[in-house]
């Protein structure tokens, strides 16, 4: 964990992915995370299933995702 004054930093966990859903398809977090990229739009829970499981498959010290 990477933790500063205002934001922490740390590997994703299982519970995670209900925020993570309600974050990918809310518009205005897109716009703010991508420029407005149109090929970011809306997820379904089940892409995000396979995505966030595959993050929780990486190996820490060869790969590094965050949450913030």
């Amino acid at each position: 964990m990477i933790e500063g004054r205002l934001v922490r930093l740390r590997a994703p966990r299982a519970a995670d992915l209900d925020a993570h859903l309600r974050w990918r398809n809310d518009p205005e977090v897109v716009h703010w995370a991508t420029g407005g990229d149109p090929h970011f739009g809306p997820i379904t829970r089940e892409s995000m299933e396979r995505f966030h499981d595959a993050r929780l498959r990486q190996a820490p010290r060869s790969e590094a995702t965050f949450t913030v």
